[in-house]
């Protein structure tokens, strides 16, 4: 498509009918019709000749989860065509280089402008970077060059024309890094200026114009923080539900914290029923990953051990509490709890009476954590239990590990 143009929007927060992830749906306008990608691969051609409806599915590939296909289908030929350039000595078809020259310049302007602030002509640093920030087609670096204008403003006796300028890039680059930090900005300098309480209405009345942007789920977290360390529990912990709710896994950067924090809340304000339920709702939203990486997220383990410490200790439900410490140690590989969850499930069975189960327990972690420093507390507990030829544990079991619990 040579000398084509296209605007590109890309949205992850925009509201659809039904779940679809990974999948994305489309909707292209051209001059001479429309095409539109709908949920399982339908497309829908519309030109003056009427419509033409096909399913294109992604390849299926044996080693691949079949949820992923749709990723698959881009990540495989990408590979492929990388692979063939380095063995040709060709470009790939994914190179960059179109837009190369343009970078470039966008980036001496860039230094220009900031080396002009270090040497004291903020002026005309600031007059570069709004230059700047006008060019198209737009990058990140004209984003920023508006934030850092406004920064600059801001630092060197032009508060309120800065501040102004960072809710004006908040509201151009609301879906971008830029729009974020401008807001981040703004945050910290309505704590130094007006105090918690008054970013807390400041943030409020920004809901309404920011909710199905990128910048609205982080407005509800932040006014949920202070909230928190205003001492309003309460509200707090409805604001940081409401977080989570409206900008749901897997597109809400803060879901998992917030239900983690209300959590926190309900428990502090004697609720631990509700604040097991918040829990079991985050970690509900785990998922497997079948290729690189993992979207397993830092919170998820001690979510997990809160989960089963609070159904033992607060609710009483001991065999709740030992399904959800041998979830951790099953499901969990890599946590650095998984040894103190197996070993308080363990415990718990012995209290109830079934030290065969206990020793089973124990027996499992000694396989699997060869290393821990409860295997010379296991072997005492189950003398059947042979020690690891290779175990690096402590040889003798630390009494304190075995000391009876006391109610807190």
């Amino acid at each position: 498509m040579k000398d084509a143009i296209a605007q590109v929007n890309i949205s992850f927060v925009t509201r659809t009918e039904g779940k679809h992830f990974p999948e994305a749906t489309l909707f292209l306008e051209g001059t001479k019709g429309t095409i539109q990608l709908f949920p399982d691969y339908w497309v829908h051609v519309t030109t003056d000749a009427g419509t033409l409806i096909n399913r294109y599915p992604p390849p299926r590939y044996p080693w691949a989860d079949p949820a992923y296909d749709v990723n698959h289908a881009s990540m495989v030929p990408i590979h492929q065509d990388f692979l063939r350039a380095l063995t040709s000595g060709g470009q790939p078809e994914n190179s960059g280089a179109d837009n190369l020259q343009t970078m470039k310049l966008v980036y001496a302007a860039y230094d220009s402008a900031m080396s002009l602030a270090q040497a004291g002509d903020v002026r005309g640093a600031v007059g570069r970077l709004e230059e700047l920030a006008k060019k198209q087609p737009r990058s990140e670096y004209t984003a920023k060059a508006a934030v850092d204008a406004a920064l600059l403003r801001i630092r060197h006796g032009e508060p309120d024309r800065g501040c102004a300028d960072l809710e004006a890039a908040m509201k151009t680059y609301p879906q971008e890094e830029a729009g974020l930090s401008s807001l981040q900005k703004l945050v910290r300098r309505k704590d130094e200026t007006v105090g918690e309480a008054g970013t807390v209405a400041w943030l409020e009345g920004l809901r309404g114009s920011f909710e199905s942007t990128r910048l609205g789920e982080t407005i509800l977290y932040e006014r949920a923080r202070r909230l928190r360390s205003l001492g309003k529990k309460e509200e707090a912990s409805a604001a940081y539900v409401e977080c989570a709710t409206k900008y749901p896994y897997p597109y809400g950067a803060h879901f998992d914290d917030a239900l983690f924090h209300a959590s926190e809340l309900e428990e502090e304000l004697g609720r631990p029923k509700e604040a097991v339920a918040l829990l079991l709702r985050m970690l509900h939203e785990r998922e497997t990953a079948h290729m690189m990486g993992s979207y397993q997220r830092p919170l998820y383990d001690d979510a997990l051990f809160r989960a089963a410490k609070l159904s033992e200790e607060k609710l009483g439900d001991r065999a709740r509490a030992r399904e959800l410490y041998h979830q951790l140690f099953t499901d969990h590989t890599t946590s650095i709890l998984r040894d103190d969850a197996i070993w308080r499930e363990a415990e718990l069975w012995q209290a109830d009476g079934d030290g065969a189960k206990a020793c089973s327990r124990l027996e499992d972690m000694v396989d699997k954590l060869p290393d821990t420093r409860f295997v010379p507390c296991a072997i005492q507990k189950c003398p059947s239990i042979a020690r690891p030829k290779k175990s690096r544990a402590p040889a003798e079991c630390h009494a304190y590990l075995t000391r009876p619990k006391t109610a807190e």
